[in-house]
């Protein structure tokens, strides 16, 4: 799909579509996503009809379309899917919550990483959607960069309060996220004391985080 056409609209149309064309129809829910798709390059040379799989960022959009007594009206829902983010420092996780079953420790400089997920609900049908798409996404990315993270939620929590304060078209914002861990391993057997360069990422356990931010009289 070329990168001007707004996915929303599309969304909306379908809903309207099936709504005046079928009486008995009340209600259309529809999806649309969005893949970004790139040319493959053999020897310097991009290939005209072959192509591979471009950012890893899924752009999901849905829509909600209903028959009232005052006619049609519709909701719109646009989001982020697996928008992966991984940082070597700034991060941290210390002083929560402890039981007797608690061997998590403090940790005042870890590595971060996230598939952030995003999906942000507006409150008019008027917006030039792929601007707001831009400035949540890319939000998002330098919030995660540039700032200091105390926990994951705190992350996504500053994420979200960027997005309601940029963009007064969207009322709320939801974001959730796992917390994907790097283990440091032992290195001592191999006569390495401080090891800061060797980590075990698995696959399980892991901490999964959801955090929803919403407009409330025109403030968060």
């Amino acid at each position: 799909m070329n990168s001007t056409v707004e996915l929303e609209p599309f969304a909306i149309a379908i809903g309207k579509h099936f709504l005046n064309t079928y009486a008995h129809f009340h209600y259309v829910h529809a999806t649309v996503s969005e893949s970004t798709w790139e040319r493959i390059e053999v020897d310097g040379r991009k290939e005209p009809y072959s192509f591979t799989r471009g950012g890893p960022a899924e752009y999901v959009v849905t829509s909600e379309a209903s028959r009232g007594s005052s006619g049609i009206t519709v909701k719109v829902q646009s989001g982020v899917k697996d928008l992966h983010l991984f940082k070597l420092t700034g991060s941290a996780f210390v002083d929560f919550h402890r039981c007797k079953l608690t061997t998590l420790q403090d940790d005042t400089d870890r590595l971060l990483k996230t598939s952030l997920q995003m999906k942000w609900t507006f409150n008019t049908t008027e917006v030039d959607y792929r601007k707001v798409h831009a400035n949540i996404s890319n939000a998002a990315k330098e919030i995660f960069s540039r700032e200091y993270s105390k926990s994951v939620q705190a992350t996504l929590y500053h994420i979200g309060q960027r997005a309601i304060a940029d963009n007064p078209c969207i009322k709320s914002i939801w974001l959730a996220g796992p917390n994907l861990h790097n283990w440091k391993i032992d290195m001592t057997p191999f006569g390495i004391k401080e090891n800061n360069n060797v980590f075990n990422p698995p696959v399980n356990p892991k901490g999964y985080i959801e955090c929803t931010v919403a407009r409330s009289a025109g403030k968060l």
